[in-house]
């Protein structure tokens, strides 16, 4: 039986990259948060502080979006793959 080999398309790649640095900044972020202000007891202020509060609010969302696009992406593939009319 003859294994199959697929190498991932560009916009496959994009998309995963994008999708893993989304919502490993988030995560990094909201480690972030927690340790300044848990583990530290430093009171978070000034303009980055307002980028690193906000950026999981909007990145982990984001990212799951990004996830289910790429889970779609690779559902597509595998039908046409399994029909036989690969692109």
């Amino acid at each position: 039986m003859a294994e199959d080999t697929y190498e991932p398309s560009r916009a496959e790649r994009i998309l995963v990259m994008m999708t893993a640095s989304c919502i490993g900044l988030s995560v990094l972020c909201f480690l972030t948060i927690v340790v300044v202000t848990g583990v530290l007891h430093l009171p978070g202020s000034g303009p980055v502080w307002l980028i690193v509060v906000t950026l999981p609010l909007v990145g982990l969302p984001l990212g799951f979006a990004l996830f289910i696009a790429l889970f779609v992406v690779n559902i597509v593939r595998r039908r046409r793959h399994s029909a036989g009319t690969a692109r």
